[in-house]
């Protein structure tokens, strides 16, 4: 699993993706977090990657 601010001062959506693609993995997931910069994250926007780790590695 892999995600990027959407509005990250950092890196951009499509460098982010292009590594992510890079990644010699089945199980993994690309995710932008809604309203997110680098290291802010809005309320709600670490839900989606919340819900995967939580399925993925069945986590209580």
């Amino acid at each position: 699993m892999h995600g990027v601010g959407e509005n990250d001062e950092l890196f951009s959506v499509e460098s982010a993706r292009a590594f992510f693609d890079e990644i010699p993995c089945k199980n993994k997931k690309f995710i932008i977090l809604p309203g997110a910069k680098h290291a802010v994250f809005p309320d709600g926007s670490l839900t989606e990657i919340m819900d995967w780790l939580i399925y993925n590695f069945k986590i209580t």
